[in-house]
């Protein structure tokens, strides 16, 4: 197999192909339709996961190096601890 979540065609037969990126956005969607979540996309877990990284000590160079970024500053995007770190710093004022 090609990729982690592999196509499946009718009747169960499983392929070779991985499932496309209009899939995975597709069932993402769906499922945050039935669990009540307004809005999820695929990339929100790559976002989660960074921050989550970040959030627990991991330096910022071995997150770039998980996440695949050639530069820095495109993972320090991805933290959205920083903005939770103000809201918190402006609840207390």
């Amino acid at each position: 197999m090609s990729g982690l979540f592999p196509r499946v065609r009718r009747h169960g037969v499983i392929t070779d192909l991985r499932i496309t990126d209009q899939a995975v956005y597709f069932i993402i969607k769906e499922r945050a339709v039935q669990a009540g979540i307004k809005e999820c996309a695929p990339h929100d877990f790559r976002r989660t996961f960074a921050t989550n990284m970040l959030d627990r000590g991991v330096d910022v160079l071995t997150v770039q190096y998980a996440l695949g970024h050639t530069n820095l500053v495109t993972t320090q995007r991805y933290d959205r601890s920083a903005e939770r770190r103000l809201e918190e710093a402006m609840k207390r004022i």
